[in-house]
């Protein structure tokens, strides 16, 4: 277990996906395998794996504040745009940008390519607003 959080450490990806084993009826896993490690310990080497990624995935994000970033607008919700960059990462956008007068300039579509600027970072996804060079496209 070690050295996968070792290689998940050394390759930085920039997420992962895991899940604790438990055996399926019917898989080749249930049928040839020994589930032979406590679940306390499943959980704990779950959580380890979690954790190491959450911090890797904020390290890679955090590159990115500042940035512009071409977004494909997916979906709306609660006035927030959602889309995904070219690198795939999923970025949540104010759904406008208002001029000083509170006027708004530029109101992205759904299946829109819009720039934004990257202004937040978490491990799962980036904040940004309408970059300023996308009002006059």
């Amino acid at each position: 277990f070690e050295r996968t959080l070792d290689v998940l450490e050394r390759l930085r990806f920039d997420k992962v996906h895991v899940a604790a084993y438990s055996p399926r009826p019917g898989t080749i896993a249930w049928r040839h395998m020994q589930d032979t490690v406590p679940q306390e310990e499943k959980m704990r080497r779950l959580h380890a794996v979690e954790a190491l990624q959450e911090r890797v995935g904020s390290e890679i994000n955090a590159r990115l504040v500042g940035t512009v970033q071409e977004v494909l607008m997916e979906g709306e919700k609660d006035g927030m745009l959602s889309g995904r960059n070219r690198g795939n990462k999923l970025v949540h956008v104010r759904g406008e940008m208002r001029n000083g007068n509170s006027e708004i300039e530029k109101r992205p579509r759904i299946g829109e390519l819009t720039d934004v600027r990257i202004t937040k970072a978490t491990a799962w996804s980036l904040r940004g607003e309408i970059a300023a060079a996308a009002v006059t496209a």
